[in-house]
């Protein structure tokens, strides 16, 4: 039988050829994308997007024809694409009002105009050789030198050609281009006002946010390589979210815990105890390092959960009341964080450096910068922070963890203190937005939200109404904290203090007198000035720990808060006619704020975050008897003219419920009415409540903007950090 000599078919799949436009090349078989034979990487969405635009240039791509290609079985929305077309653009320097390549064609889809051809393959060079030279008859020289210099300098030459290929292709490699992602929250929803709402992975591949609306918050995840968001699941009520170094999963607070969940699935874990959250780090050791108190330091915790142990203590002789928004450098080795300077809202702190030590409890810190609200590095060289509204950026020296260099604003119309960055040199913000772009904004002081009150006055923040009901206390921050006082009747205002930092101020019972707190050189002490000015005097004053007055009954018995130290933030009174207090009413391990007194001094209400969240309790002060008054939630309590109701805010609305001589409350709060985004000053003797509209009343927090390479930004805006000298 013969043999069968034909070869065996092969079956080999058609090789598509590469496509070219301007400057840039695409291979249609690797799905890459090149210029000047350097990729420029791009997401596998945007890759598909570009694929099929440049597969039919010329041609307009309805968009419900991209997403379904692209995104095929995925739930996307038109913005989806568009922030794909966006990145695309950016990515390739396109300008979307004058386009080079990508024309969006209203209400249809898109189109690419830019010409398009195909490579034609290369075709291996070939010189002809030359015809034979007849041979003649020369001197035979010994020596081949002669023979080998050209075929030396030859290979000299071709040393040099690679290593100058070899020097411009690696020591100059692709510079990733600025990217800008806009992040628009659904109608009716808005960042988590709570605490730091944003975080970005290490890598900048994905962000998180924790965002408000429908009386509830709940955490959002986006993938840049999809650009889809999504929901965390069992994530309801969490705030301050950040991720793991490796990227799996994503830490969080709720329900006064810290927490975390596995991003590919699961249920949410509990780490540990954490009632208040001012923001945490996920540090490459398997530790969190978190600030979890009103009034406390920075703690950490494993990974896998725990007792946490605590790594700074707030040193009130250095005016420090609590350290806030921890944020972990590339490499591990240092953490910044917030401390904060004094208890009134808003107002910027320093921004101090805790070189990071693996098993250590304590370690010493130092200010890097003064006047910030929240700081993030961005990659290992820039540290950003954000500073009356705008984000300024420093170099920072990583061996040596000093910053270097003055700062510099690099942004404007950012809202503190939501920032993050990312090692990889992604920046995170949400942008102000005014509520009232075109209608006149509603008044700053009303009455229950109807009648205005004044609108001569200032912006006051910790304003409280005196008990006649026609005067106002508060503090002025522009150039430095300083009580004022302001006549509802006249619109006047006068400067009360001149000793900066002076807040919390306080109305004696008749009106004739305010209390404050004001920092001379250590800690925060009680001092009290008549109303209409004059000489001021002592009233209370503790050794290392700051004391700050909350309310004065009709007798004459002053509230107090007192912090610093391991109990955090306790409350205490002082009678009339006494220079030392008694013991503390509440010392614990947990927060307790805001005491109120009765108007006739026997019963004190305060708000206490015991039960992992802010909750309104009563106690008598004749039989230390406790009443839990709120069961939902409750802040800023106060009370009615008469004594017989407590007022405190809950979820935006204003409530009220019915107490006893006893302290405890007669049936369920009600709500008394909608903030809409006032703050309660106070009561007046006929029941109306005066509301306060500060400047973030009139913000509106629905859009954020993502940048990758952000640090691209930063380099050619500033010096590059010097390098550090030998230690």
């Amino acid at each position: 039988m013969p043999l069968d000599t034909t070869p065996p078919v092969t079956t080999t799949r058609a090789r598509r050829p590469e496509l070219t436009f301007g400057p840039f090349v695409f291979d249609p078989n690797r799905r890459l994308l090149r210029r000047d034979n350097l990729e420029v990487p791009l997401p596998p969405r945007v890759l598909g997007v570009l694929e099929i635009l440049i597969g039919r240039a010329g041609d307009v791509v309805p968009r419900q024809e991209l997403t379904d290609t692209v995104w095929k079985e995925a739930f996307v929305t038109d913005t989806s694409l568009a922030e794909a077309v966006s990145y695309l653009r950016q990515a390739i320097g396109d300008d979307s009002q004058a386009p080079t390549y990508i024309q969006t064609v209203h209400r249809r889809g898109y189109r690419f105009v830019s010409p398009v051809s195909e490579v034609a393959p290369g075709a291996t060079d070939a010189s002809p050789i030359p015809a034979a030279s007849a041979a003649k008859d020369e001197p035979v020289d010994p020596s081949i030198i002669k023979e080998l210099l050209p075929w030396s300098i030859a290979a000299v030459s071709v040393v040099a050609a690679i290593s100058a290929l070899w020097f411009a292709t690696v020591q100059k490699p692709f510079v990733p281009p600025i990217v800008k992602i806009a992040i628009d929250l659904q109608p009716g929803r808005e960042f988590d006002r709570r605490a730091p709402a944003l975080a970005v992975s290490p890598s900048g591949s994905r962000v998180a946010w924790s965002a408000c609306g429908n009386d509830r918050c709940q955490l959002f995840i986006r993938e840049l390589e999809t650009f889809q968001e999504r929901e965390i699941a069992g994530t309801q009520g969490a705030a301050a979210p950040f991720f793991s170094p490796d990227e799996l999963w994503l830490g969080f607070f709720a329900d006064g815990k810290v927490k975390k969940v596995f991003l590919r699935g699961g249920s949410p874990l509990t780490l540990t105890e954490a009632s208040q959250p001012l923001g945490a780090a996920w540090m490459p050791d398997g530790r969190i390092v978190f600030a979890g108190s009103a009034a406390g330091g920075l703690m950490k915790v494993s990974e896998h959960g725990g007792v946490p142990e605590a790594l700074t203590t707030p040193i009130a002789g250095r005016g420090e009341i609590a350290h806030a928004f921890p944020a972990a450098s590339p490499g591990g080795d240092a953490v910044i964080f917030t401390v904060l300077t004094t208890p009134a809202a808003d107002v910027p702190g320093r921004l101090a450096l805790l070189p990071y030590t693996r098993g250590a409890l304590r370690a010493p810190w130092r200010t890097i910068v003064e006047r910030t609200e929240i700081g993030a590095f961005v990659g290992g060289e820039y540290i950003a922070f954000t500073r009356d509204g705008a984000v300024h950026a420093v170099a920072y020296d990583a061996l040596r963890q000093v910053v270097a260099g003055a700062d510099q604003v690099i942004q404007q119309q950012v809202l503190a203190p939501h920032i993050a960055g990312s090692s990889s040199g992604a920046f995170f913000d949400v942008d102000i937005h005014w509520a009232y772009p075109a209608t006149p904004s509603p008044p700053a002081w009303t009455w229950d939200l109807a009648e205005a009150a004044s609108t001569t006055l200032p912006m006051l923040r910790e304003a409280r109404l005196s008990p006649d009901g026609r005067s106002v206390a508060g503090v002025v921050t522009e150039a430095s904290s300083e009580v004022w006082t302001a006549s509802l009747d006249r619109g006047t205002s006068t400067r009360l203090t001149y000793s900066s930092p002076s807040v919390r101020p306080v109305w004696s019972a008749d009106g004739s007198e305010v209390f404050y707190a004001s920092r001379r050189a250590g800690a925060f002490e009680i001092w009290a000035r008549p109303a209409t000015g004059g000489d001021e005097r002592r009233i209370l004053a503790r050794e290392e720990r700051h004391v700050f007055p909350s309310s004065v009954s009709s007798n004459g018995t002053l509230a107090f808060v007192e912090s610093g130290g391991t109990t955090k933030a306790d409350i205490g009174v002082l009678r009339s006619g006494e220079t030392t207090p008694g013991p503390l009413l509440r010392a614990s391990t947990f927060d307790e704020i805001a005491p109120a007194l009765s108007p006739d001094g026997r019963l004190l209400a305060y708000q206490t975050d015991e039960s992992g969240r802010w909750e309104i309790n009563v106690i008598r002060l004749d039989s230390g008897r406790h009443s839990v008054v709120s069961t939902g939630g409750g802040i800023h309590p106060f009370w009615s003219s008469d004594g017989k109701a407590l007022l405190f805010e809950h979820d935006a609305e204003l409530m009220v419920v019915p107490v006893s001589e006893a302290g405890d409350a007669k049936g369920q709060a009600s709500r008394r009415l909608s903030l809409e985004g006032a703050s309660p000053v106070g009561v007046a003797p006929d029941g109306r409540i005066l509301l306060h509209r500060g400047r973030d009343a009139h913000i509106r927090s629905d859009g954020a903007m993502l940048t990758l390479q952000w640090i691209q930004h930063l380099r050619r805006t500033m010096a590059p950090p010097a390098p550090a000298a030998p230690r």
